[in-house]
Parts: C-alpha cells; sequence; structure tokens
C-alpha cells in the first residue's frame, strides 16, 4: 500500500515544478547569424527605454528555439509606456581566429506576440552581405531581417 504522504510529496514537487514553469514565457525564436542557426545556450540582454526616456534591462536565456524570460519583464513590455526595445545578442566565432560580435537589434513591441520569430543577422564586414543589405543602424557593420508566422520584414539594399 502507498502512504499518502508520499503522495502529497510527491504532488508538492510536481506543483513546485508547474509554478517555476509558469513563470516564465517561452518564446519560439531562432537567432540566424551569417546563416548559421546560433547553437549555443546564450543570456541576452533586453533594453527597454520608456517613455519618459528612462531604460531598464534584463537577462532572458536563450538555446536554438527558445527565448525564456520571466513573465513580469514579458508582461512589461506590452506596456503602453515602451518606446523601443533592443536586445544585445553577443556571438563567437571559432574561425581561424576567436572573435567576439555585439549586436544590438530594434525589436518591435508586435514580435513578441508571434507564434515564431526568426532574427536573421548578417556580417557586413563579409563581402558576400556587404552589397546586398544595408545596416540595421547608419554606423553598424551588421544587417537585421525578421521573418515571423505573419510577416517578413527585410533589409535590402
Amino acid at each position: 500500500m502507498i502512504n499518502s504522504g508520499k503522495i502529497l510529496l510527491w504532488g508538492f514537487f510536481l506543483n513546485l515544478g508547474n509554478l517555476n514553469a509558469q513563470s516564465n514565457k517561452d518564446l519560439n525564436w531562432i537567432f540566424l547569424i551569417d546563416e548559421k542557426i546560433k547553437i549555443t545556450y546564450t543570456t541576452p540582454e533586453f533594453i527597454v527605454t520608456l517613455s519618459n526616456d528612462s531604460t531598464y534591462k534584463f537577462r532572458s536565456e536563450y538555446y536554438p528555439g527558445n527565448l525564456s524570460m520571466k513573465m513580469e519583464h514579458f508582461e512589461q513590455l506590452q506596456s503602453n509606456n515602451i518606446k523601443s526595445i533592443r536586445i544585445n545578442i553577443l556571438y563567437y566565432t571559432n574561425d581561424r581566429k576567436q572573435s567576439v560580435y555585439h549586436y544590438l537589434v530594434n525589436v518591435p513591441k508586435g514580435f513578441f506576440l508571434e507564434r515564431f520569430l526568426i532574427f536573421k543577422i548578417y556580417n557586413l564586414s563579409l563581402r558576400k552581405y556587404k552589397k546586398k543589405f544595408r545596416p540595421h543602424f547608419s554606423n553598424s557593420e551588421y544587417a537585421v531581417q525578421f521573418e515571423s508566422s505573419n510577416q517578413q520584414v527585410l533589409t535590402p539594399k
């Protein structure tokens, strides 16, 4: 016969796991950098500017196909008080020499409600992208495209 105390304890642990899962918002996001899926676990930083020009930052967790953030951050991003949202992505290469690239990307608020989102980031220091795309910011060395369940935002020259 199973002890009712053990059942109660198992139920507690199962509910604790559900509470933790409910406290995060998982988004179906993929980062493609120079046509390669960013396959490493990372913690992108969001930089949020409010209507009064104050900013706050928070980190999220990313692995291919999933960006996870605290539910409270997700709810804050839905506020009418938001002026801009940017995500700071670090990308490490291991080609001939290891390099680190910082990509700061503007993310429209509505993109957080998409079923999925693919970020396509192109390093414009590579010849094959330089003539094909325009920079994300006027002084940046990268271009960005978004693909989503409802739309595609292109940045060709």
